[in-house]
């Protein structure tokens, strides 16, 4: 399965936010992604917090990651496609 994700509205972000959200989109870790970014895990948290907050997400019981990307893809903020070998999956993302 290839996914494919692409940030459409690069200004609804800050770029730090946008790289996280492109990470996020990966099903990266938090850790991981303070690894990738070269930034501490509680940065990553407020770059986090800080999109969530923009998405309006609050007191959600629903994971707040999967709830983040749901909303982007629902507003055409992220376009997120897949197809599969029916073997193997793979994630690939594009930005613009």
């Amino acid at each position: 399965m290839i996914i494919k994700a692409q940030l459409n509205n690069l200004a609804f972000f800050s770029l730090r936010e946008g790289d996280v959200v492109i990470l996020l989109a990966q099903g990266i870790s938090d850790k991981d992604i303070g690894r990738n970014l070269g930034i501490s895990l509680k940065t990553v948290q407020v770059h986090l917090n800080s999109i969530y907050g923009k998405l309006k997400i609050t007191n959600t019981p629903l994971n707040s990651r999967c709830t983040a990307l749901l909303i982007m893809i629902a507003r055409g903020i992220l376009t997120v496609s897949y197809q599969s070998d029916g073997a193997h999956m793979q994630l690939r993302v594009i930005t613009n």
